[in-house]
């Protein structure tokens, strides 16, 4: 009888844990108020507001020395300042920088004409 009862206690206390309810995933997102700005030969300055889920980052996809933004990281709701020169190379130009918020990108394209010859 004691060799029962302490069966009993043994396999009592043998359960199996519950899991905790996970939470949904939340998924990674970044969108760009304008995703394609064009300027004309003289140039000029943008902004562009980044609406994220979380911190973000932006890299220029090539070296350009006619185009800077002024903010290479941010949070929802950053307003990204475009700076673009005069273009006096008689030809268009063409600029991506390339925003990351975890798994998702977004591209921000600049145009820059030439001026009416």
């Amino acid at each position: 009888m004691l060799l029962f009862a302490a069966a009993m206690l043994a396999f009592a206390g043998c359960k199996e844990e519950e899991e905790a309810p996970s939470l949904p995933e939340k998924s990674d997102s970044i969108e760009l108020s304008v995703t394609e700005k064009i300027f004309d030969h003289q140039g000029g300055k943008a902004q562009i507001i980044v609406t994220s889920t979380g911190e973000w980052s932006a890299k220029p996809v090539a070296d350009y020395n006619w185009v800077r933004i002024d903010l290479l990281s941010g949070s929802d709701g950053e307003v990204v300042k475009l700076n673009v020169d005069e273009n006096t190379t008689g030809e268009q130009r063409n600029a991506e920088f390339l925003f990351s918020c975890g798994k998702a990108e977004q591209t921000l394209k600049v145009v820059s004409n030439p001026s009416d010859i």
